[in-house]
């Protein structure tokens, strides 16, 4: 080895040492910094000289390599992904509870107490004017406080809805911006492995910002680049990204927006994440309440529709017009063509046509026949058996409603003894009107007059028949809600949604518990300490000191064999 080898070693040394210090300066500078990962300088031995024997020639800094743990950074992610949809659905959850306020007096199950226990007030006193007021009064609010939580309902799903498209379009930005990331990397390493930290810092950033929005899986390529994964599809494959769109569909009476790639318009797996936490908000939990909420109403609107289209009032009507429509007046009553929400079954009822001048009552039995033998009864066939009565003019209007009259202004209509329940499915003498909690309200002719409350089976002065059995449909087991009563389903359902919330809200607690231990983990291994940087700056300090003596001292050497010479 000559005098210039050795300078060379002591050239390398300290370059390389004064490398190494700029690299530990940088760690301390961004000790504070979010998403920074520790660096660390990677030396190595010079290529070693035979010269008889193997001498060194110094040290050469490899790489620049950040400190990174992949199965951490795999794990985070997937908290990350967890923590957001958990917490999204956390406070939908949380709304969702406070717009059924249970635990105050304006709920709904308050509601529909009062609204019962009414008809029981009515019950003691069918005659009263004043207590049918308070019944027709109790009867509107229940249906607005059902079409008001409808309504809450919907603009929760909406909000969701807007959140969703939202949501998709910072996830195509995201994507955009870690495939330049993937080619910026690619083109800083040139096939070096590691040598472009700060990159690869902002591109996992960039990642972990992904998994908020979709639970993702990133594969890192030999070449430096990563690829993301969402379910079993590609989002970015190296410079490449696939764009995420939005179809609109119907559901519940709205139109939603599903997430969709936009080259095979295949729908996008959804398992993490905020986008996946307002679809499960928008379409399972606040959906399962509109659900529930509307075979409630449609419970209440046709079991209550049933029982008082049975019943008389004080007063009977000289023009009924029915509150429901068919499609065509010319289909069989119970098939689809004729688009009744409830469909009517073979049966009769009784129609009683009173002379109020004279008092004589006549009954007649009207036949509905949908035994699907021979021909069935369409509406226009119904208004026709009708309409062939003494004294009763019935026909079809323009608008598919079956009206039915008295041929005189001396002739009322009441309606008894329904086994067919085509009134109830038609909206005749109804109490409600609708069939959801959409459309749910009350009939206009008697919120007008109260004494059209069918609060008697018959036109007896006191007969409270009706009333009662309308006071106890509360607690009365209804097929259509699987054998359980009004109150009940509801007291169920407000139950499970209290369930819910608390097991979404205990759930979202130990999700972000998990996401602070693997942020810890993450920093442990790829946060700067300032201790370690203070040690190995101490390190570098005494090897770039040594080096620069060793120099100092080939110098004095290569002066004295100067003036040897």
């Amino acid at each position: 080895m000559g005098i210039y080898s050795a300078f060379s070693i002591g050239r390398t040394a300290l370059v390389a040492n004064q490398a190494a210090l700029e690299v530990i300066g940088n760690n301390i500078a961004n000790a504070s910094t979010p998403n920074y990962s520790r660096q660390v300088p990677i030396m190595v031995p010079g290529p070693s000289l035979n010269t008889g024997m193997h001498l060194g020639t110094g040290v050469r800094l490899e790489a620049i390599r950040r400190v990174y743990d992949t199965a951490v950074e795999s794990r985070l992610r997937d908290a990350i992904s967890n923590g957001q949809s958990t917490q999204v659905q956390q406070q939908m959850l949380d709304r969702i509870e406070a717009l059924y306020s249970e635990t105050t007096d304006t709920d709904l199950s308050t509601a529909l107490t009062t609204f019962f226990n009414s008809f029981s007030e009515l019950a003691n006193d069918p005659q009263n004017l004043g207590v049918r007021t308070i019944v027709v009064e109790n009867c509107r609010q229940l249906a607005d406080l059902i079409k008001s939580m409808r309504d809450g309902l919907d603009v929760l799903r909406q909000e969701a809805d807007y959140s969703v498209r939202v949501t998709a379009t910072e996830i195509n930005r995201l994507s955009r911006e870690i495939a330049d990331l993937n080619v910026q990397v690619l083109s800083a390493e040139e096939g070096q492995v590691g040598s472009a930290p700060n990159l690869r810092d902002q591109r996992d950033a960039k990642i972990r910002e992904l998994a908020e929005l979709i639970e993702v899986r990133a594969v890192e390529l030999d070449n430096g680049q990563t690829n993301i994964i969402v379910g079993n599809q590609v989002l970015v494959d190296g410079r490449y990204y696939r764009e995420l769109t939005t179809k609109i569909v119907e559901d519940r009476n709205l139109g939603v927006y599903e997430v969709r790639f936009a080259d095979n318009d295949e729908q996008v797996a959804l398992t993490g994440g905020a986008l996946q936490g307002h679809v499960a908000s928008r379409d399972s939990w606040a959906g399962e309440q509109v659900d529930s909420l509307d075979q409630l109403a449609q419970a209440l609107v046709f079991e209550t529709n049933l029982l008082h289209a049975e019943g008389i009032g004080l007063i009977e009507q000289r023009t009924v017009r029915s509150e429901n429509f068919v499609m065509d007046a010319a289909a069989v009553l119970n098939g689809a063509d004729a688009g009744l929400f409830n469909t009517p079954r073979h049966g009769s009822f009784l129609i009683h046509v009173t002379n109020a001048v004279s008092g004589m009552t006549e009954t007649s039995v009207v036949t509905v026949d949908l035994d699907g033998l021979g021909a069935d009864d369409s509406l226009n066939s119904l208004a026709a058996k009708l309409d062939a009565l003494d004294n009763v003019t019935s026909y079809v209007d323009a608008t598919g409603h079956l009206v039915i009259e008295g041929s005189t202004s001396e002739i009322r209509l009441s309606f008894t003894e329904d086994s067919s329940q085509v009134l109830a499915c038609l909206g005749v003498n109804s109490l409600f009107t609708g069939y959801d909690s959409v459309t749910i309200g009350m009939s206009d002719a008697v919120q007008a007059d109260p004494r059209l409350l069918a609060a008697g089976l018959t036109s007896q002065a006191g007969d409270n028949g009706n009333a009662l059995r309308l006071a106890g449909l509360a607690d009365t087991p209804l097929a259509s809600l699987g054998n359980t009563s009004l109150l009940d389903y509801h007291t169920q359902a407000a139950t499970r949604l209290a369930v819910n919330t608390a097991a979404a809200r205990s759930s979202n607690e130990a999700v972000q518990a998990f996401l602070s231990t693997m942020n810890d983990e993450r920093e442990a291994i790829s946060g700067v300490s300032l201790d370690e940087e203070a040690v190995s700056l101490i390190r570098y300090q005494k090897a770039y000191a040594a080096a620069a003596r060793y120099m100092s001292t080939l110098s004095e050497l290569l002066d004295e064999i100067m003036e040897i010479i």
